[in-house]
């Protein structure tokens, strides 16, 4: 988290996430499967997914089409909270705090992340408009691999 933290506006190196990813599925919790929600986001990482995937592995891909907009709306109005221990996110339109700026759980400030700024937000998704071809494609070979 405190690298993502740092990354900022700038998407994480398709290494990170890799790496990130082979230890999350190697935990328990994810023997009997898992779900990728917005990855692969790169060429490199779709590949690798690919290349991953054993012949016995089964593989669903969902495409959800959502506008830009909605998507800037939605990170936009997440909230996080400051306090050390507290894991609380509230949304301002959809599941705002009881009092505005102050957490529900611990009184912790809230925030909005530096990667949940609209303009942040509207970088990322053109970075992976460049990508969403190549991931569709992957994303489908592997499951005809897997299937």
């Amino acid at each position: 988290k405190t690298t993502l933290d740092r990354v900022q506006s700038r998407l994480v190196s398709d290494a990170l996430v890799l790496d990130m990813l082979a230890e999350r599925v190697a935990a328990a919790d994810c023997r009997e499967g898992y779900v990728l929600d917005g990855f692969p986001r790169t060429d490199v990482q779709a590949r690798a997914l690919e290349q991953r995937l054993k012949p016995t592995d089964q593989g669903l891909v969902f495409e959800l089409k959502v506008s830009d907009e909605s998507i800037v709306a939605r990170a936009a109005g997440r909230l996080a909270c400051k306090g050390q221990s507290c894991t609380r996110v509230y949304h301002q339109v959809s599941a705002p705090p009881q009092k505005p700026g102050v957490c529900d759980a611990c009184g912790g400030e809230l925030y909005r992340r530096s990667d949940d700024e609209p303009a942040v937000v509207r970088e990322r998704l053109r970075d992976g408009d460049a990508v969403f071809a190549v991931r569709a494609e992957a994303g489908q070979s592997a499951a005809k691999g897997a299937s």
